[in-house]
């Protein structure tokens, strides 16, 4: 009894290496099961072998016997039934169907077939024995066997959507056939091995290969880096048309992608963001880029205001896939490095000797703008200096309370207490450092 799906053509006969020889044969028949005398005589023996003529076989008392003829002489013995342990007749496994090529992302042209086999090459009958219920052989990739520009290849199984099991199929009669067996890299020469944890088994494929597939999605290649306020990602986002597999379509060279930041006016389901804009920094860069070998590669992107979430969407004039929009990974923009001193509140009500009227008010800021607050445990951005800068009559910035001239930061903040000018005069200006 041969599984549907392990009925292969001349040519799958061919790429499994067994040319010229009959599939592996049915077990033998359990008592009061009724196969056919040629599907009996298949599984006495897979070919003629010196000395034997064919195979034939009876009823004798309600059970088929299998007439072996040797010489002229004809013998009777019961057919074998496999109801004994598994460890006891099951001894290795064959690919009977090899897996065939594949694109990526997509389950490969010829899916695999694995047979249980004894140490006489016969398919072994696993549905007369309990021990092999909800048995299975799984499928993997072993680094040692793997394409060099394939490294990180993943072998995966469609409806298997948990990680932490490898595809695998159900040990059936003997058989297990694979389904929706796919990899996503592009190389020559994988080879899956497959194996059985239960009876401690393997058995490696023949060489396949998995080749570019056509336009699937416009997907995120490569997500935006760290994002601190005003400055660069790093790494800037790639977007590109892919396969199944993820792999750009380099054919693809006409059309473009745009960038902005997700509203949740967009109606792509992003959420509320802290209301930043998106910045160009680079004098390359630019928010809509050209589609070149299936890419768009940006540079220069930042966003100015801090805070989270943040997620980008690319859209794309390219018609050849379904949705032409996909959205980023949610982000976070952190505060920067401090690059600016602002002036919260500039001098007024200067008098010669006095405290000025309104004390000057500073902040630290990052490239966005945003104040940086970790000035306590940063110095040099823990203290302000003051110094006049325009000095027009040679006269003195002095304070009574702070004689270093110094405004201590408080989260990013600081305000001046009593500092005053001595002298009268006109354009005056205070620098801050």
């Amino acid at each position: 009894r041969r599984a549907a799906s392990c009925a292969p053509a001349p040519s799958h006969l061919r790429r499994a290496g067994v040319a010229g020889r009959a599939p592996p044969p049915a077990a033998l028949p359990v008592t009061g099961a009724v196969p056919s005398p040629q599907a009996l005589a298949g599984a006495a023996m897979r070919g003629p072998r010196r000395g034997w003529r064919e195979p034939r076989a009876k009823i004798v008392n309600g059970a088929w016997i299998l007439l072996l003829v040797l010489n002229g002489l004809a013998s009777t013995r019961p057919s074998l039934a496999y109801n004994g342990s598994p460890y006891d007749v099951f001894t290795k496994l064959e690919v009977y169907l090899q897996p065939g090529d594949g694109t990526g992302g997509s389950p490969l042209n010829e899916q695999p077939c694995i047979a249980l086999l004894d140490n006489l090459d016969r398919l072994v009958d696993t549905s007369t024995n309990a021990d092999y219920d909800g048995t299975y052989i799984s499928a993997r990739f072993v680094s040692s066997k793997m394409p060099s520009e394939a490294r990180f290849a993943v072998l995966e199984q469609e409806g298997n959507n948990d990680p932490l099991i490898y595809p695998r199929a159900e040990i059936t009669d003997g058989w297990a056939n694979f389904t929706g067996l796919k990899v996503d890299m592009l190389a020559e020469g994988y080879i899956i091995n497959f194996y059985s944890e239960d009876f401690g088994m393997q058995v490696d494929s023949e060489p396949f290969d998995v080749v570019l597939g056509p336009p699937f999605e416009l997907k995120v290649l490569v997500q935006p880096g760290t994002a601190s306020g005003g400055l660069a990602f790093l790494p800037q986002p790639r977007v590109g048309i892919v396969d199944r597999g993820g792999n750009p379509v380099v054919s693809v060279n006409a059309g473009d992608v745009t960038v902005a930041i997700c509203q949740v006016a967009d109606g792509y389901g992003c959420a509320a963001n802290p209301g930043g804009s998106l910045l160009i920094t680079d004098i390359s860069g630019s928010a809509q880029v050209n589609l070149i070998n299936g890419e768009a590669a940006f540079a220069g992107l930042a966003i100015d205001v801090a805070g989270n979430p943040y997620q980008l969407v690319f859209t794309t004039t390219y018609s050849g896939v379904p949705q032409q929009y996909v959205l980023s990974d949610a982000f976070t923009v952190g505060v920067g490095p401090v690059v600016e001193i602002r002036m919260e509140q500039d001098v007024s009500g200067a008098r010669g000797g006095m405290p000025f009227d309104n004390q000057p008010i500073v902040s630290v800021r990052d490239a966005g703008g945003n104040i940086v607050t970790l000035d306590a445990n940063a110095p040099p951005y823990s203290i302000i200096q003051l110094y006049l800068g325009n000095n027009p009559t040679a006269a003195l910035l002095s304070s009574e309370l702070n004689s270093t001239r110094e405004i201590y930061l408080n989260n990013g903040i600081g305000s001046g207490l009593d500092f005053m000018i001595n002298k009268i005069g006109q354009g005056y200006q205070i620098r801050f450092t």
